[in-house]
């Protein structure tokens, strides 16, 4: 109910006492969305202001809308929405924290918003994001009295938000499916939704400024950085939390969410299927089974659900967000005892895994703090060979430095200074550095004021505590209250609020008494130190430890391994210090001293990488090759970069990954048409003469990356072994492989690329200590068929030595079909592009973006289902292939080749709908429960064997298939034809291709080591699948950062010690030209014995007859008498001008 002002007018005094809102006077707002009534609150100042509780901005969750992004409200006009009681708040993470008559619920996403006037206009405006580690906490706890006090009334428009907590705002699997970050999603629409409203209640839209406390405060701080939300306000203040800071950035939520799962009997291969599960269970349920797991950790990350690195929310690495983000002032600072509450306060070990009992204040000894350092902060399974070092750090500085033997009270505090430096400080120094190296005006201080009360007194720990601040400008007390009567205290709150009011309304929190700079190059720490008085200081707060974690600790422990632990979130720890002279540069990629390289072409600034063996290489990523491939340059072959000498370049990241199909994208990668970077990794600089390997990504020429490969995993098992590592981006799909079948588009641009890379790597590659006569060219899928194409090919035979060739040929119909110059004419169609005149349709399709043609290519279908599953690949097109593979061969230089294939390569692509985009054989579960004879046999004649493609020939054709993988029983159950559905699929599109190379080979005398692949992984046991072995790809985790379906577990050896064979065989043959070893002799196929090979599993076994001689017998002895050659050549084996066949059989 709402008063009328002439009601009130001689009875105010005694109303504004009420604290019921609804009996204050009604205030109205009309906004875009239909109109809002609050109510007026009068500050015991007695100025007036404006309260709306409870404004929703976000849509009711439907039943399957937990975990996904929130939608923005929909107008209520004509309606009224009464703003006057807070909105329900967002489920906490455990039943420990549900507050008694506190209304909770799923539909929570509600604002709050307190203006000093409904006549305002152009006023400043504050959005507070409240804290509670991501996982407790709402906007009702801050109330809205003390900020309209303190805030609204000097003339700021205050907003408070809720946003979706714990496992209900962050749960996440790490997939594209599940990437987590809900919360940030839902704080984004919040500010979303204040552009549209803002105005109604006087606010600019222009002069937001977003801050928070604690997790808020981190939010605050991810928000400037990700492009979804950095351009919707103009400052931040950050109290007490950064982005940077492990609990607010860390993978770790990831297998906190699959345990959640799990405890709900909901975790399944499947993320859909999980998320359906969870989408089943009530809230009460999932918090309940949050408790059962475990509401907390003895880590210095104490949470369990919280932000991660998505791709998405965070498509890059923070730097790279700062760089590229809108320049914000920007207001951070901490307590100085921060982490006291949560090392000293059992009553939050719901919370924190720190938390000691009072009864253990007073027998907290040396050991305790050491333990702590060895068990929790410094591991040895987490910091390897670094951790005795990284250990004898932290103890020498929190333990033995000026160190009261046998005094408790010491150690506590040197917990609590350990425990707030990790979580709170270095985090904001980072931040700060980061900054300021990209001119951002930051204003930094530290609250130093102890309050005055009995409970404080009793306390090992003094100072301000995390939180301290909230009771000066909120209606939250902090962990303690305060008690009236301690004016310093008082006086640090009103000194505090001040900077904070001044800083919303100006951008600089001095005030007339008081002038404060921000951070500088000269003085990078230099603060306001805030008690009852304001002082500001020169040199860092705590310089000695931010000296011990931002100058020793790195000198012991590389960048990377710290980034992977106890400093997360950041590529670089940019230090300029009065007490450190600049001691890396800026955006050093890790804490360890640049590498750099004089080349041909310019200076090449690159990093040092430690492998976890303690072996040190060097990185160089993101070296650019080609000139970028957009505009005029697009569907044109590609040209070698300029010299930059005598500049330098930074290569110190993955540079743009080639456009690809939007189902392949990977989060946090950035695709491009200027996309030409080589990445290399050497042993040493200063060696010569070192063999190199050249790695081409698969991907079916339509998808992949070198940035998906990394570069840790090939420095620890190939660089570390003295060997130069190359990695490269080709372009893809239609910016690849267009082609209209004549010699305006004749297509095979990737492959000139990956020609250009040679070329351009040669030059660079006696700068990194690689012998350019000693390279082998490798790969795997495409790549692999990419590295035998090049072998081949007149313009690139002569750059390389040996090949390596990992499940793909150029014989393959998937890499040589002129089916592509019919998919690229169907592209042009889509556009209304002509299609007659090539030179014209080319020029068309340079008009339209990437996007356009992409989403073009996907609105046409990304794949067939048809033995050559891709769309965009090679042919042969008269000038990378003058004439064909088998007339190449015989001029091409002769090269050692190693080559080989899984045994099971296709049930990658038939066995997982996942795949269905690039592979239109997949079959989705159902299916797969159900597959019959006859649905083998329909494959084998509508796709396999038509009788369009095979004409008379494809009866006998038909029928040589069916008696071979269908056999006559039909008694079999579905698992039986799902074995030969893979088998038959595994043929057509490797190994038979395989056969057919390895024979040419040996027909031109050229040394070739052939091998099959025969492990069954237990990392991740295939049980229910009808189809065991090894799939394809499954060899690339144990020499790359990347994995296929899921990644090796640690714990399982027969894994390991498979990886460890294939990669040892690997590495002798790209030093010695052959993958023998001491134990395992390994001959080339011979004339007498034209398909031995080597069986690798846990043993190796040297084998002397065919794997799968039976289909070999079938493709290259009984069809041939059936089909022609000729006809063969059309459909199912392209390429060759024979079959070539030497068989013992």
């Amino acid at each position: 109910m709402c008063l009328s002002r002439i009601d009130l007018v001689s009875m105010r005094l005694l109303f504004l006492t009420l604290v019921l809102p609804s009996l204050a006077l009604c205030s109205t707002v009309d906004t875009p969305f239909g109109e809002i009534e609050g109510f007026e609150h009068i500050t015991e100042q007695g100025i007036p202001t404006h309260v709306f509780l409870g404004v929703r901005y976000g849509q009711a969750p439907d039943v399957h809308g937990r975990f996904k992004k929130p939608e923005m409200v929909e107008k209520w006009a004509p309606f009224t929405h009464s703003a006057k009681h807070f909105g329900a708040a967002c489920i906490p993470f455990t039943e420990t924290f549900l507050i008694p008559d506190e209304n909770y619920s799923e539909d929570c996403l509600f604002m709050n918003i307190i203006t000093p006037t409904l006549a305002g206009k152009d006023l400043p405006v504050f959005v507070f994001i409240h804290g509670g580690g991501y996982e407790i906490g709402a906007s009702n706890h801050y109330g809205y009295k003390r900020l309209a006090e303190r805030v609204a009334a000097e003339g700021i428009v205050v907003v408070t938000i809720n946003y979706r907590l714990g496992p209900f705002g962050f749960f996440s699997l790490g997939d594209s499916i599940s990437p987590g970050n809900m919360g940030l999603w839902d704080q984004t629409l919040a500010l979303r939704f204040l552009h549209e409203v803002l105005p109604s209640f006087g606010g600019d839209s222009s002069r937001i400024t977003v801050g928070g406390h604690s997790a808020g405060s981190c939010s605050a701080s991810a928000l400037q950085f990700s492009p979804h939300s950095n351009t919707l306000f103009s400052q931040a203040i950050l109290m007490s939390g950064s982005t940077l800071s492990e609990f607010a950035l860390s993978q770790s939520v990831v297998e906190e969410s699959k345990k959640l799962a799990e405890e709900l009997n909901c975790l399944d291969k499947s993320t859909t299927k999980t998320l359906d599960c969870l989408q089943e269970r009530s809230a009460h349920e999932i918090i309940q089974a949050v408790d059962k797991i475990g509401t907390t950790r003895r880590h210095t990350n104490i949470l369990k659900f919280h932000p991660r690195f998505d791709g998405e929310f965070f498509p890059h690495a923070i730097e790279r967000l700062a760089k590229e983000s809108p320049r914000k002032r920007t207001m951070s600072g901490a307590t100085d005892q921060e982490s006291a509450i949560f090392v000293l306060f059992e009553e939050l070990s719901f919370l924190t895994g720190l938390a000691l009992s009072k009864p253990n204040w007073a027998t907290y000894s040396r050991e305790n703090l050491i333990d702590f350092i060895e068990t929790v902060v410094v591991t040895d399974k987490e910091h390897h060979d670094s951790a005795s070092a990284f250990r004898r750090h932290l103890i020498d500085f929190y333990v033995e430095k000026d160190e009261k033997k046998g005094d408790a009270q010491f150690y506590l505090q040197r917990f609590s200074d350990l425990a707030s430096d990790l979580q709170f400080l270095i985090p904001l120094y980072h931040e700060i550095q980061i900054k300021l190296a990209n001119n951002w005006p930051s204003f930094l201080y530290i609250l130093q004021h102890s309050a005055k009360d009995s409970p404080r007194d009793e306390l090992p720990v003094t100072g301000a505590f995390h939180g301290d601040e909230m009771a000066h400008f909120t209606d939250s007390n902090g962990f303690y209250p305060v008690k009236d009567g301690d004016d310093e205290f008082e006086s640090f709150g009103v000194n505090f609020a001040t900077a904070l009011v001044n800083f919303i309304k100006n951008g600089d929190p001095s005030s007339p008494a008081f002038s404060w700079p921000p951070v500088t190059k000269e003085r990078p720490f230099q603060h306001a130190s805030i008690t009852s008085k304001m002082t500001l200081k020169k040199e860092a707060y705590r310089s000695d430890a931010a000296r011990l974690w931002l100058e020793s600790v790195p000198q012991s422990v590389s960048g990377e391994l710290l980034r992977k632990t106890r400093l997360p979130g950041a590529e670089a720890l940019i230090v300029h210090t009065e007490f450190m002279l600049l001691l890396f540069s800026l955006f050093l990629p890790s804490l360890v001293l640049s590498s750099i390289v004089s080349t041909p072409f310019g200076e090449i600034v690159g990093f040092e990488y430690v492998t976890e063996k303690g072996i040190p290489t060097q990185v160089f990523l993101g070296i650019r090759y080609g000139q970028a491939t957009n505009g005029s340059r697009r569907f044109e072959k590609p040209e070698m970069v300029d010299k930059w000498a005598p500049g330098r370049i930074a290569a110190k990241r993955f540079g743009d990954s080639c456009n690809s199909f939007t189902s392949s994208h990977v989060p946090g990668t950035t695709y491009s048409e200027d996309c030409l970077f080589i990445n290399i990794i050497t042993p040493k600089i200063g060696k010569a003469n070192l063999p190199v390997f050249f790695y081409i990504h698969g991907g079916f020429y339509e998808a992949g990356s070198s940035t998906y490969f990394g570069y840790k995993k090939l420095a620890e098992k190939v660089a570390s072994e003295g060997i130069v590592v190359v990695t490269i981006n080709y372009r893809l799909g239609p910016f690849g492989f267009l082609s209209l079948g004549d010699s305006s588009a004749p297509g095979n641009l990737g492959l000139w690329d990956q020609t250009l890379a040679l070329r351009f790597a040669r030059e660079l590659l006696p700068s990194f200590g690689g012998d350019i006569n000693r390279i082998t060219v490798g790969g795997h899928s495409a790549g692999s068929a990419s590295a035998s194409a090049l072998q081949f090919s007149p313009h690139s035979n002569t750059l390389f030595a040996q090949s390596i060739l990992l499940s793909g040929s150029s014989l393959a119909e998937f890499a040589q079909s002129e089916m592509v110059v019919e998919e690229s004419k169907e592209l042009l169609r889509e556009f209304g592009c002509p299609v007659t005149s090539p030179q014209l349709g080319l020029d068309c399709l340079r008009q339209r973006t990437p996007e356009e043609i992409i989403e073009a290519v996907e609105m046409i279908g990304t794949s067939r289902r048809h033995p050559n599953v891709v769309k965009y690949n090679p042919r042969i097109d008269g000038d990378f292939f003058p004439l064909p593979i088998t007339e190449l061969s015989k001029t091409a230089p002769k090269k050692r080749v190693l080559a080989g294939a899984t045994d099971q390569e296709s049930a990658l692509f038939v066995m997982n709908e996942q795949m269905a985009w690039i592979a239109a054989i997949a079959l989705g579960k159902d299916e797969q429960e159900s597959f019959s004879r006859e649905d083998l046999l329909d494959f084998i004649e509508r796709v396999v064997v038509t009788n369009e493609e095979h004409g008379s020939s494809a009866r006998a054709f038909r029928q040589l298939l069916v008696d071979f993988y269908a056999g006559t029983d039909d008694g079999q159950d579905s698992m039986v034809y799902l074995q030969r559905y893979s088998d038959l699929n595994s043929d057509l599109q490797f190994l038979i291709p395989l056969y057919q190379e390895v024979r040419l080979n040996l027909r031109n005398n050229w040394p070739t080591f052939l091998y099959v692949l025969q492990h069954n992984t237990r990392s991740f046991p295939r049980e229910g699948f009808a189809v065991q072995g090894m799939y394809h790809g499954d060899e690339l985790e144990h020499f790359t950062d990347s994995y296929v379906l899921h990644p090796l577990k640690p714990s399982e050896q027969e894994d390991h010690t498979f990886g460890k064979h294939f990669v040892a065989s690997m590495a002798n043959f790209i030093k010695n030209g052959d993958p023998s070893s001491p134990s395992f002799s390994w001959s080339p196929i011979s004339k007498a014995r034209p398909f031995q090979h080597a069986s690798l599993a846990v043993d190796m076994i040297f084998k002397t007859n065919a794997y799968r001689s039976d289909a070999l017998r079938l493709w290259l002895d009984t069809i041939p008498q059936s089909v022609s050659g000729d006809l063969l050549r059309k459909s199912r084996l392209p390429g060759t001008e024979g079959l070539i066949v030497h068989t013992e059989l």
